[in-house]
Order: structure tokens, then C-alpha cells, then sequence
């Protein structure tokens, strides 16, 4: 309300009226205009203050993530590495185990050749000695002797045989079947052992092939859960602090 209006209004009054200054105060002048630019300085100031806190804050929250982030993905590749040895290293282990079995088993199958081939050759030795000194391979003629006489022979010698010559004789053959019987089970044993044993050597390289990559597939997936979480964690303590 302009002193014009005002019904109570002294003009002589208000023309002694002065400030702090000797200024005569005039009508509408703010006295206070200093105190609230200086109380909104303090408060402009407290803002920055409260700010830059609230920032620094932030990063230094930021950078604990950060680390914690970059510490456990150094634990997850030093266990994937180590991971990764191990498998390496059984690895080596396995192929110079199986090559010592290879040698092993090769040393033995040349044994086994060799003592069947002395063995094949002591029959065969054995068989020509019986060629050659058996009397009835050679036809020894002692046998045909009578025995009315030394200088007599039985007619009907090459007729036939004794019940006791055919008997030796089907004896003979019949040790010979059971010996090539026994090879032949023999070679099927050995066969039956090696096929069983690279069998065996098969199934154990699956089952530690299938054990380590469940095992690798288990550690990726919790790797894969926990930088999920830590993602999740981030986003939610960002929020809160800017909601």
C-alpha cells in the first residue's frame, strides 16, 4: 500500500525517520536483503558440501565394487587355470600310462609269439623225429620180422595193424586235437582280455572327460550366477541412492 494511501500516514513524521546510515528509510526498502543473500550463501555452500560428499561417496562405492568385482573375477580365472593344470596334467599322466600299458602289453604279445613259435617249432622238431623213428612211419622192417625164424617176415605185415598200433595212433591224433584245441581257446582268452581291457581303458577316458566338463560347466555357471547378482546389487544400491 503506497504512504498515499494510507490514512495514517505523517509525511513530517516519516521525513525525520532515518536508517542506521543517516539514510532516510524509504518506503518498500528491505533492511534483511544482506542476511538472506549471506543465509542463502551458507545454504548454496552446505549444498556443494553435501554434493561433492554425496559423490565421493559414490565413487569410492563404486570403486569397492569395482574391486570386489575384479578380485572375484581373478579367483574365477586362477580356478578355471587351475582348473585347466589339473586337466592337463592327467592328461599327460593318462597318455604315459596307457603308453606304458601299450608297452606293456606289446612286450607280452611278443612274448607270446615267441613261446609259441618255439612251441610250434619243438612240435615240429618233435613231430620229424617221430617221422623219422617211428616204426611205423618208417616202416621199420625189424617189425616185420617171424618169429619162427630171424631171416622170416610176416606176409600180411602191411596188411593191416594191431589193435595196439591203431590205438597209439588214435591216441596220437586225439593229444593233437586237444593241443590245437587248447591253441585255439588260448588265442581267443588273449582276445577276449585285450578286448575287455581297451574297453574298460575307453569307459574310464569317457567318465573323466564327462567328470571334467560337468565340472568346467559348473564352475562357468556359477560365475555366470554370481556376476548376475553382483549386476543386481549394483543397480539396486545405484537406485536407492538416487531415488
Amino acid at each position: 500500500m503506497s504512504h498515499y494511501q494510507n490514512p495514517t500516514y505523517n509525511h513530517a513524521q516519516m521525513k525525520n525517520q532515518v536508517g542506521v546510515s543517516n539514510l532516510k528509510m524509504l518506503d518498500g526498502e528491505d533492511l534483511t536483503a544482506g542476511d538472506r543473500r549471506k543465509l542463502q550463501q551458507l545454504q548454496m555452500k552446505d549444498w556443494v558440501q553435501q554434493q561433492t560428499q554425496e559423490n565421493q561417496q559414490k565413487k569410492q562405492l563404486n570403486k569397492q565394487i569395482q574391486q570386489q568385482y575384479d578380485q572375484q573375477t581373478l579367483q574365477i580365472n586362477q580356478s578355471l587355470k587351475e582348473l585347466e593344470e589339473e586337466k592337463q596334467r592327467r592328461r599327460v599322466e593318462m597318455e604315459i600310462a596307457n603308453q606304458q600299458i601299450n608297452n606293456q602289453l606289446a612286450k607280452e604279445k611278443q612274448d607270446r609269439e615267441e613261446y609259441m613259435a618255439r612251441q610250434a617249432q619243438l612240435e615240429k622238431k618233435q613231430h620229424m623225429e617221430e617221422i623219422l623213428n617211428n616204426d611205423v612211419w618208417t616202416e621199420n622192417t625189424a617189425t616185420c620180422q617171424s618169429a619162427l625164424a630171424p631171416h622170416r617176415v610176416i606176409p600180411y605185415h602191411y596188411k593191416g595193424m594191431s589193435e595196439q598200433q591203431r590205438q597209439e595212433i588214435r591216441n596220437d591224433q586225439a593229444k593233437q586235437r586237444e593241443q590245437n584245441e587248447q591253441k585255439r581257446q588260448q588265442e581267443k582268452d588273449d582276445e577276449r582280455m585285450w578286448a575287455q581291457y581297451n574297453e574298460h581303458n575307453r569307459k574310464q577316458l569317457i567318465i573323466q572327460e564327462r567328470e571334467k566338463a560337468r565340472k568346467l560347466q559348473t564352475l562357468r555357471n556359477n560365475q555366470k550366477e554370481s556376476n548376475l547378482l553382483s549386476q543386481t546389487e549394483q543397480k539396486l544400491k545405484l537406485k536407492n541412492e538416487y531415488a
